[in-house]
């Protein structure tokens, strides 16, 4: 080897560790590449299996509100947020509880809706401070 390299010329030598470097670092990128595609479908594989699953437990819940009877607790805690929802309609009441209901899916704790109240209508402290940031002079 050390007698090839010796018979070869400056511009020879350069040239071939120049082709042999560009040849390496293209390798290495499309080695590179090729595992970022194969993450990214392990990736997608996960996902769909976990929306699968998502979608198995959200028709058991389904089924499950189908098949309930008309004296449940939960129609009876519905009913009595109704009376007590201070104005509000049987709408957005259902709307609440529905997003209530789609929260606790797939877990075996069972929501109870007490109360809907309006809020006060104050900023935290944390939605000051970022109205000030935003509104003050340059």
């Amino acid at each position: 080897m050390k007698e090839l390299i010796a018979e070869m010329s400056l511009l020879e030598l350069g040239i071939n560790v120049t082709i042999t470097g560009i040849v390496i670092v293209f390798a290495m990128l499309i080695l590179l590449v090729g595992i970022l595609i194969l993450f990214g479908k392990i990736s997608e594989a996960a996902q769909n299996a976990s929306t699968k699953k998502a979608e198995k437990v959200r028709a058991a819940a389904i089924a499950a509100m189908a098949t309930q009877d008309s004296d449940s607790v939960e129609e009876k805690t519905v009913a009595a947020v109704v009376q007590d929802s201070n104005g509000l309609s049987e709408e957005v009441v259902a709307a609440i509880s529905a997003a209530v209901a789609t929260m606790y899916m797939g877990n075996n704790k069972k929501p109870v809706i007490k109360a809907i109240k309006k809020s006060a209508g104050r900023r935290s402290a944390w939605a000051n401070a970022g109205i000030a940031d935003n509104t003050r002079a340059f």
